[in-house]
């Protein structure tokens, strides 16, 4: 067994997916998917490796890593129940202190959600280094405070912003008391939804 084949087969049960449907993702075979998780290929090529990250919104420690990856994080949260995963809000990087407490409540009814650490770009509000909880299965709608990935000409950015959604365009606004902090118009196809805000807490219960 390999770490990335561990990892590969905490996101297919993760997300629920066949081997077949994640063949079709990465645009590989099933029987690839079966080696990937086997061990028999040793690693991903970077292109595998890429689309895979950009679906599903993944860090490279979530597949290459075996302390911080998917299968440690699975195994983390059978360990400790009732904790989230905490990322940055900017680059969908893992905080060192990487675990956060929550409401057995909240827990059973969002079992996926995880954790992004606030900047101040949406402090009127949640306050600045608080916890926004993000559910990815939440559906998104026009008003709803949203964790986004945007793909730009070079860049790839996460944010926690307002969402207003048209036909072909999305606006992600601010709600902050800095000045510069300023809304995001894109393209919808480029913009990816990773989840739903559906609460905050504050910092101070990590693990």
């Amino acid at each position: 067994m390999s770490i990335i084949g561990d990892n590969i087969r905490a996101l297919r049960k993760r997300e629920n997916l066949t081997q077949q449907d994640l063949a079709d993702i990465a645009h590989v075979t099933r029987e690839t998917v079966n080696k990937w998780e086997n061990g028999t290929i040793e690693g991903l090529r970077e292109h595998n490796i890429t689309r895979l990250r950009k679906h599903f919104g993944l860090t490279l420690d979530d597949l290459r890593s075996e302390s911080n990856g998917l299968a440690a994080q699975i195994r983390m949260a059978s360990i400790m129940p009732n904790t989230v995963i905490v990322y940055t809000p900017h680059s969908f990087e893992v905080l060192s202190s990487s675990h956060a407490i929550i409401d057995e409540y909240l827990s059973l009814r969002h079992p996926h959600a995880f954790a992004v650490e606030m900047d101040d770009s949406m402090d009127r509000v949640m306050p600045r280094r608080c916890h926004a909880l993000v559910d990815p299965d939440l559906p998104a709608r026009t008003g709803s405070i949203v964790y986004a990935s945007i793909d730009g000409d070079s860049t790839h950015i996460h944010v926690v912003r307002r969402l207003h959604l048209g036909s072909i365009m999305a606006m992600l606004s601010a709600e902050s008391h800095r000045k510069g902090i300023e809304d995001i118009v894109v393209e919808r196809h480029n913009l990816r939804i990773e989840g739903t805000v559906f609460w905050y807490q504050a910092a101070k219960e990590m693990t």
